[in-house]
């Protein structure tokens, strides 16, 4: 499991060192910042992460790995993994760079709440539709997808013009929940919520990889 985790993060050491360089020139330009820190991290393990794919795909990594004697649990979960292990260095990076320019830390966990989800929705789709078709036909997956997250904002507010004109006492309880819920208790509930996701995505991946 490890080797295949380090594997990832070998085959992204340059691209690593580079968007090091350019997160640090976006934070001079902008002005120090953890939710500028996390979202360029969360991009950039996105980015890794699609990096791996490919070249895994590219040298047919797939047909080696199957050749071994690795399990195809280790296989998938090993990508799940080196995803988390790059959101845990952008996390623990970006507190870091928040108790250096001593932010308050509610920047620092509504930044985290709000785009980490996000990174995690985005590679619970794209997993399985990886370790299914491939990095070709996943990345047109992945387009898709992204194309439906540019329209969703305006989905969202046709959802909230409706819950005006109409009593929505169920969602509303949930809404009124949530804000009045401390930002620790938000913080834990949604970690524990993308884990979840990825939880379900692996369970997907791995089903649809033994059946490919």
């Amino acid at each position: 499991m490890i080797h295949l985790v380090m594997k990832d993060f070998y085959v992204n050491r340059k691209y690593l060192l580079l968007i090091s360089m350019l997160v640090c020139f976006i934070l001079i330009l902008s002005g120090p910042s953890s939710s500028v820190a996390i979202f360029a991290g969360g991009f950039a393990s996105y980015s890794m992460l699609i990096r791996s794919c490919f070249y895994d795909d590219k040298d047919k990594g797939d047909i080696f790995l199957r050749t071994l004697p690795i399990k195809a649990s280790v296989i998938v979960l090993s990508k799940y993994i080196f995803l988390l292990s790059m959101l845990i260095i952008v996390a623990v990076v970006s507190l870091l760079f928040s108790l250096l320019i001593k932010e308050d830390f509610r920047a620092y966990y509504m930044s985290f709440m709000f785009f980490v989800p996000i990174i995690c929705f985005i590679n619970a789709i794209y997993l399985p539709a990886f370790f299914k078709y491939g990095y070709e036909k996943a990345t047109t997956y992945q387009t898709l997808l992204f194309l439906v997250m540019i329209f969703l904002p305006f989905g969202f507010e046709k959802i909230g013009s409706l819950m005006q004109m109409q009593d929505f006492n169920f969602l509303s309880s949930i809404i009124s929940l949530i804000t009045s819920s401390s930002i620790y208790t938000t913080f834990l509930v949604v970690c524990a919520l993308s884990l979840a996701l990825l939880a379900i995505s692996y369970k997907f991946s791995l089903k649809l990889y033994l059946a490919r």
